[in-house]
């Protein structure tokens, strides 16, 4: 069975601001499997190239921003840190803000 505190702390997460679901699946998901593997040091990024997107497996069950996945897709593949666009460079290009100054 999946992790229910790891849905709770992702929880806890999305819940902060209503627009911290669109920042985990638009920009900012690596950054998330980041925060769950400083707790979960097992977490394991896996990438979607059809959806750019990261899913985070954790002791062989898969999250996001919006909790656990029972199905992920299929183009899956572990993240490779070394090729292409380096995923913790991502986040740092991401210009959108919670507060406008």
């Amino acid at each position: 069975m999946h992790n229910k505190q790891v849905v709770r702390l992702i929880d806890a997460i999305r819940n902060t601001h209503p627009d911290m679901e669109d920042l985990f699946l638009r920009g900012q998901c690596y950054n998330l499997f980041r925060i769950l593997r400083s707790i979960y040091p097992q977490a394991v990024a896996w990438y979607s190239m059809r959806e750019g997107h990261v899913y985070v497996e954790i002791d062989g069950y898969y999250y996001d921003i919006r909790g656990y996945h029972l199905t992920v897709p299929d183009d899956l593949e572990t993240l490779d840190h070394q090729r292409g666009d380096r995923p913790h460079r991502w986040g740092n290009r991401d210009s959108r803000r919670l507060i406008m100054k």
